[in-house]
């Protein structure tokens, strides 16, 4: 008993302490996820119950595969840094119209997302240079 008590201490990793900027995202995106613009853009894409159209591939899947994107990030592309950057961030996560959002299937929106963080690191990195 005394072994698998220490090897299960020893598999638990200690959190990182989570920052405020962190936590205000999180919260704001948590009202995202409820607004009646995220609601609207999901009723766009259902095709039956239960079943939802990509808008980019128009591959028909699940509601656990479909998620609402911005078309233009919500995020600034050198991040959140000063107040600006959070009315930047606050108006287009939960101010914008249903034509500036769209249903897309998992793999699509990891693929978008991946595309713009790409950028966001270009961005980031020029502004270090100049």
């Amino acid at each position: 008993m005394k072994k698998s008590k220490v090897i299960t201490k020893k598999l638990k990793k200690k959190k990182k302490p989570v920052s405020t900027k962190t936590r205000l995202r999180s919260a704001i995106r948590k009202v995202w996820m409820y607004s009646a613009l995220h609601r609207e853009v999901l009723a766009r894409a259902r095709r039956a119950r239960g079943i939802y159209e990509c808008e980019k591939c128009y591959k028909l899947v699940g509601p656990k595969d479909i998620e609402v994107d911005h078309i233009t990030p919500a995020t600034p592309a050198h991040g959140i840094e000063t107040a600006e950057d959070w009315g930047y961030f606050i108006w287009n996560l939960l101010f914008i119209t249903v034509d500036k959002l769209m249903a897309l299937c998992t793999e699509c929106h990891q693929i978008k997302t991946n595309q713009d963080r790409e950028i966001s690191k270009i961005v980031k990195q020029s502004l270090k240079i100049t």
